[in-house]
């Protein structure tokens, strides 16, 4: 028997029979090998519109050919004495460098890399702090070239290492990922950078794992590219060979027939060596099957409960590493109360390029069974509408003049507190509850609401999650707005106390904004989406004249987990 990189375990209960039907579907319609074989037939009505964005298939085969550039390249940064590296990118343009950083680890003697994904002025402030600029290499990756937060990001930083190094040395700091022709690339050429690497224009960003989005960084880390790439390529031949069994047809079948069967949340068991992979899989998921009112919702952070606090909406996926040692009691006792799940196995740190194969072909797969187009995200483009119009009025709406937002006060938790009990009290079974914070993500946060999530858990049976923006406008975010409207959604930004203006680029009519303003406009341009689409949602502005808001936004988590076990108005 072949000694699988990644292997895939069953437990379906009275989902067996479903789910073998769905299996049949795909081996009838030859769903893997078609999209291996990118036949955009496969699409039906989509066919045109999938064109352009199935380069992603043989990206592992591409990309062979670009090993011994990017080895040169490594060699040469680590001879110049870089030891750190800002990647600068929003979702799919960041999220597998994350993950592969948070997974593999870096070798000795190669370089650390730190993601920046934020318009938060106060974690802006704290990483210029941290990582002096005329020691750092940085990224600039976007696969349009034209994302808003990556290129203020750009200017702040660039002006950073401009006043550490000067201008004339300023652009060998600075590397390149993009489409050819985009924005970025006229920027880095303009500005001199160091190296600009131009991806595949057709493989699109969620599904960049394999191209230069996830390889350059894996180099950078001291990783052989040619290893994960080598094993996506096998990963591939094996999906093809026996397509019943392959972890790309359990994954897709699991998936799509979950959720063709009214099971779409997907709750995530991770380990502690397979935790970095979430944020990964869930811009995955959740982008590329949240649309025409139908969708997956990947829930994670969750620790396992009893099964009498889950609703008929819930499966279950755990990843372990072959080497870990897990708990299976808890799993089996859902398993037994009819929750159906799907056991991850993966061999070694030598399975994440076959993982992130097999992962981009099942969602994929999945897609087809919900009749969707899985590689396109229609509901993004409209939050970024609405917050362009709110920077182009040259200043976000101050906090007390807007009508949109509810002023979170010290004198006012309560009422704030109250206002999100009668929305959660009025929510059907299968609905979920979203946290979407513009704050610093820190343990304390994610603690607290954390408590909350699973106060609602116990009493109402829901899921919930936590999403943290600007990020989540480039993952979850199409979702929120284009997936079923069973989701309750929660706002919160915060009063900063120091703003960060952005110098080197112009806006619309030439209008400069802060880091503040532009993350208060992506709020309010969120919002307006979501209410535009009927989604409920509210959302609170934490005010403090003594300027500590955690302060308040402790009470407000503290009153609500409180209010919602007791399961009424305070």
């Amino acid at each position: 028997m072949v000694d699988r990189l990644v292997h895939c375990y069953r437990f379906l209960g009275e989902w067996k029979e479903f789910i073998a039907r769905t299996k049949i579907a795909l081996r009838e319609e030859g769903v893997i090998s078609r999209l291996i074989e990118k036949d955009t037939s496969l699409w039906g009505a989509y066919a045109s519109q999938v064109e352009n964005r199935l380069g992603w298939v043989d990206s592992p085969c591409v990309m062979g050919a670009y090993v011994g550039e990017l080895v040169q390249f490594c060699d040469e940064i680590l001879r110049d004495g870089y030891r750190k590296v800002l990647l600068i990118g929003m979702g799919g343009a960041s999220l597998a460098a994350k993950m592969f950083r948070c997974v593999l680890g870096v070798k000795p003697g190669y370089l650390d890399i730190h993601v920046v994904d934020t318009t938060d002025p106060d974690v802006i402030r704290s990483i210029a702090s941290k990582y002096p600029a005329a020691e750092n290499l940085y990224i600039v990756a976007s696969k349009s070239g034209d994302t808003v937060e990556t290129l203020s990001l750009f200017s702040f930083f660039y002006g950073k290492v401009v006043a550490a190094v000067g201008r004339e040395r300023a652009g060998k700091h600075f590397v390149a990922i993009t489409d050819p022709g985009s924005n970025l690339e006229k920027i880095a050429r303009k500005f001199s950078f160091r190296k600009v690497f131009l991806n595949d224009p057709c493989v699109g960003g969620r599904f960049s794992a394999l191209s230069f989005f996830g390889i350059v960084p894996v180099a950078l880390m001291g990783f052989e590219p040619s290893v994960l790439l080598r094993q996506a390529v096998q990963t591939l031949n094996c999906e093809l060979n026996d397509v019943p069994e392959g972890c790309a047809t359990q994954i897709g079948s699991f998936l799509g027939g979950m959720a063709l069967g009214s099971r779409d949340k997907a709750t995530f068991i991770l380990t502690e060596k397979t935790k970095g992979f979430g944020s990964w899989l869930e811009q995955l998921i959740a982008e590329s099957t949240g649309k025409c009112g139908k969708g997956i919702l990947p829930v994670f952070d969750e620790t396992l409960g009893d099964p009498s606090v889950y609703g008929p909406d819930r499966f279950f996926i755990r990843l372990r590493f072959r080497d870990e040692v897990v708990d299976d009691f808890k799993l089996q006792r859902l398993v037994n109360a009819g929750f159906p799940a799907l056991d991850i196995e993966l061999r070694g740190p030598d399975a994440v390029g076959a993982f992130c194969q097999i992962w981009e072909l099942g969602v994929a797969v999945a897609g087809w069974l919900l009749k969707i187009n899985p590689f396109d995200q229609p509901d993004v483009e409209e939050a970024k509408a609405y917050a362009k119009e709110v920077m182009i009025q040259g200043k976000a709406p101050s906090s007390v003049s807007d009508p949109i937002r509810i002023l979170l006060t010290r004198e006012n938790v309560d009422e704030a507190v109250n206002r999100v009990l009668v929305l959660l009290s009025s929510s059907e079974r299968r609905c979920y509850v979203s946290f979407l914070l513009y704050l610093p993500p820190d343990p304390e946060t994610d603690r607290l609401f954390g408590e909350v999530r699973e106060a609602i858990r116990e009493r109402y049976c829901l899921a919930s999650t936590i999403n943290y923006g600007p990020q989540y406008l480039h993952s979850t975010g199409q979702l929120h707005k284009g997936g079923p409207n069973n989701g309750v959604f929660i706002h919160i930004t915060a009063e900063r106390t120091g703003e960060i203006p952005i110098t080197e680029f112009e806006y619309q009519r030439g209008i400069k904004v802060s880091f503040a303003e532009i993350q208060v406009a992506q709020a309010l341009g969120d919002f307006r989406a979501l209410k535009n689409r009927g989604r409920r949602v509210l959302s609170f502005h934490v005010m403090d004249p003594h300027g500590s808001p955690r302060s308040i936004l402790k009470d407000f988590c503290v009153c609500l987990a409180a209010g919602v076990r007791k399961g009424g108005t305070l």
